[in-house]
């Protein structure tokens, strides 16, 4: 049931993140309503301890989803990272 509860959380956000995109033609207000939410240092990045912070109660499909946008696996999400993954998706539709 958590799980469920996490993956609609997960479409929510995603769906009001790509409907901003596409209304404003730039694919960084993804990040930056990210970094907004979880960034606590104000360093640019994502850590694993600030994202995992976020999601505290569905750790496990968090971490699934940190280690996928962790790219180089150095465990900090970039902003090129994270635009990386974005750029994928965009192009399979």
């Amino acid at each position: 049931m958590k799980n469920i509860i996490f993956l609609l959380m997960v479409l929510v956000l995603s769906f009001n993140i790509s409907t901003a995109q596409t209304k404003k033609g730039d694919p960084t207000i993804g990040w930056k309503n990210m970094l907004k939410q979880m960034d606590k240092n104000k360093d640019g990045k994502i850590t694993h301890d600030e994202y995992m912070a976020m999601y505290k109660k569905n750790a496990e499909p968090a971490e699934k989803n940190f280690k996928w946008h962790d790219k180089n696996k150095d465990g900090v999400i970039t902003q090129e990272e994270y635009l990386s993954n974005f750029q994928k998706k965009s192009k399979a539709k």
